[in-house]
């Protein structure tokens, strides 16, 4: 513990350092021995957490009365978990050792780029006050750019708040998307994470899911499919994949993040030469295949650099060049054995075991094709065995 101090029946204010139910921990990315902690301060251990130092002042407000005992001067009812005016989000820059920013959940965030010797108060001026900064995310992909998620919903405000800045918290743009394309005004947003492989692709957990980006924020899409409605907690990308933590629905895996990826690509390509052969709406979601000519290099695998390429190959005035199907790339698989144990597992109706001492309840179906599908009542479906091919048909060919 940085501050082992006993706090039962006392208010935060009484404390020599103020530290969340779930504070902050974080190694440097750049020295594994370098360890990380938010209280009301930040403090770095060298030696595994043995010993700690101070190395910023008081980050928060620390307003004098919301720091009292909860319960009042009968119950002092306090446990640590009511504990205010505390560091709830700390990261370390991936690009510069030293660079940190922090968040608190009294709404302001801080920034150092000298390793804690000094620090700036960066809030963004357009956040409400009081607002709970939910998670700082420094780009992957920019020294100087970060992201903020916040809420109110506590002071009856559910609108959402994302915010980013490209130069180290100086200026900040609100990123929650306008119009159509806006994360809706009720759906405040608890995290926001920057994909790690492609500029511009941002993911946002909401209280009511999931949405993402593809344009850093200037527009956003729910992500629907198969994810419920549900509160997200936090997001990771990890590889190719995307991690969701949500509250009450168990954890989630987005298992091939390239499909996504890759129509970033083209839609950032497209953006840069004036044309959008990429668009989404509520009611139809992705489509591929607006502009003739860009949905022709989209069909060969093109790249923003074909952008130069002759009109004629790129389909020229034929009215139906815009009409192909899209095959993504898929991403490294292993072949493996088939499902060895199948034969004795159920078929059609209710079963309770997918292996010897595998238990599981789903019902078993065939499907048009005569391949066996479960539909999982208790536990989580494992991914595709082998290689997954995602593809893409315009409207003409889906229905034919």
């Amino acid at each position: 513990n940085v501050w082992p101090e006993h706090h039962g029946g006392m208010g935060a204010g009484e404390l020599k350092y103020r530290f969340g139910w779930t504070y902050p921990i974080r190694f440097s990315p750049h020295d594994p021995d370098v360890l990380y902690a938010g209280g009301n301060r930040v403090f770095r251990s060298r030696d595994e957490g043995h010993t700690w130092e101070a190395i910023s002042p008081d980050l928060t407000r620390a307003a004098g009365n919301k720091l009292g005992p909860s319960g009042g001067p009968i119950t002092l009812d306090t446990s640590g978990a009511e504990h205010y005016c505390t560091l709830h989000t700390l990261e370390e820059s991936p690009h510069e050792p030293g660079v940190l920013w922090s968040g608190s959940d009294d709404g302001l965030v801080h920034v150092t780029r000298d390793g804690g010797l000094r620090w700036q108060d960066v809030t963004p001026p357009e956040l409400p006050e009081w607002a709970f900064i939910r998670n700082v995310e420094p780009s992957p992909h920019d020294a100087g750019s970060c992201y903020v998620a916040a809420t109110r919903y506590k002071l009856d405000d559910t609108a959402p708040y994302i915010y980013k800045t490209r130069d180290y918290g100086k200026t900040w743009q609100a990123i929650v998307g306008a119009g159509e394309t806006a994360i809706p005004a009720h759906d405040f947003v608890r995290v926001v994470r920057a994909d790690p492989r492609c500029p511009g692709v941002l993911y946002a957990g909401t209280e009511t899911g999931l949405y993402v980006s593809l344009d850093d924020g200037a527009s956003w899409r729910r992500w629907r499919s198969n994810f419920p409605v549900v509160p997200v907690y936090d997001l990771k990308v990890e590889g190719d994949e995307l991690a969701i933590a949500t509250h009450g629905r168990s954890f989630w895996i987005q298992d091939d993040l390239n499909p996504l990826r890759q129509v970033a690509v083209q839609a950032a390509a497209e953006a840069s030469a004036g044309k959008r052969t990429c668009s989404w709406s509520r009611e139809e979601g992705f489509r591929l295949s607006d502009d003739s000519a860009g949905a022709s290099r989209q069909h060969r695998g093109a790249s923003a650099s074909e952008d130069e390429e002759d009109d004629s190959a790129a389909g020229g005035d034929d009215p139906d060049a815009g009409r192909y199907a899209r095959l993504f790339m898929t991403r490294p698989a292993w072949r493996l054995l088939p499902r060895v144990m199948d034969f004795i597992t159920g078929t059609d109706g209710k079963d309770y075991s997918i292996g010897l001492g595998k238990a599981a309840t789903y019902v078993a179906s065939r499907n048009e094709a005569g391949q066996v599908e479960r539909r999982f009542l208790d536990c989580g479906e494992a991914a595709p065995v082998g290689a997954a091919v995602y593809y893409y048909l315009p409207e003409y060919l889906a229905e034919d």
